[in-house]
């Protein structure tokens, strides 16, 4: 998600990782809110939570948990590479409207 402009890391709890990405929206007062999705592909989890205003980018950026592969995680999840392959990559139709669906729903909530 950094190659399309969202803030994203790898964490890691013990020998689970996760992806979370933060995204922001306004409210319908004019306000913004921030949210961060955690998807764990491990087992078919998405999970948005809103993110305390009082936490910074930069202090959630630098959460990424602990374990003894989470900077190896982090390193190859934003290599050229792996932006590369990314940005090349189609994603179906069926894929977008579960995602979008998933939004919609938490939206709605």
């Amino acid at each position: 998600m950094n190659a399309f402009g969202y803030s994203c890391k790898i964490k890691q709890s013990d020998i689970h990782v996760q992806t979370e990405v933060l995204t922001e929206f306004v409210d319908t007062k004019g306000a913004t809110v921030r949210i961060v999705v955690t998807v764990d592909n491990s087992v078919d989890y998405l999970q948005w939570d809103a993110l305390d205003e009082t936490v910074s980018i930069h202090t959630w950026k630098q959460d990424v948990g602990s374990g003894q592969q989470i900077h190896w995680y982090n390193k190859v999840a934003f290599s050229k590479k792996e932006k590369q392959w990314i940005t090349t990559t189609h994603v179906e139709e069926k894929q977008y409207q579960w995602i979008e669906g998933k939004l919609k729903q938490w939206l709605e909530n």
